[in-house]
């Protein structure tokens, strides 16, 4: 009995490490910040075009904002995006650079919780993300904000 039982911890710990391995080989490269949003609001950060919701142009017309200035609002905090990239390697480094200035340079960890995908940081900085149709979006809480940073691989 003790034998099956060592054998399906084993089994458990392979089948964890092997996952580990496939997410992180995913992941693995350079990949650079295609857009960002906020809300469901996006802006491509190539062509600075604005996207804004149903919903935020209905909240907009209700409180009488200025859309035009909502939209250059916007396209600032783009800008303040624009030319990222994030280096993930096979050797659990990191380095994310802003026009090719590094910004961070770290290790990470690939970490599963509660059916969600985290990058862990060496300084324990943790980023939920999601890997689909080849774009890494990157979802970083910035005081109750939720910004979206889409990404694809070089």
């Amino acid at each position: 009995m003790k034998k099956i039982y060592f054998s399906f911890i084993a089994f458990l710990i392979l089948t964890a490490a092997s996952a580990q391995t496939a997410a992180q080989k995913a992941l693995v490269g350079t990949w650079n910040i295609t857009s960002i949003g906020m809300e469901g609001n996006t802006i491509d950060l190539s062509t600075y075009k604005v996207t804004f919701t149903d919903e935020t142009l209905k909240q907009a017309k209700k409180e009488n904002i200025n859309i035009k200035e909502a939209e250059a609002n916007f396209k600032a905090l783009g800008l303040s995006y624009k030319n990222i990239s994030l280096s993930l390697n096979a050797d659990s480094t990191m380095q994310m650079k802003i026009q090719n200035t590094i910004v961070n340079d770290d290790t990470y960890k690939i970490v599963d919780k509660d059916g969600k995908h985290y990058i862990f940081g060496g300084n324990g900085a943790e980023t939920e993300y999601i890997l689909q149709d080849n774009v890494l979006t990157l979802m970083l809480n910035k005081g109750g904000d939720i910004i979206h940073m889409y990404f694809k691989k070089e």
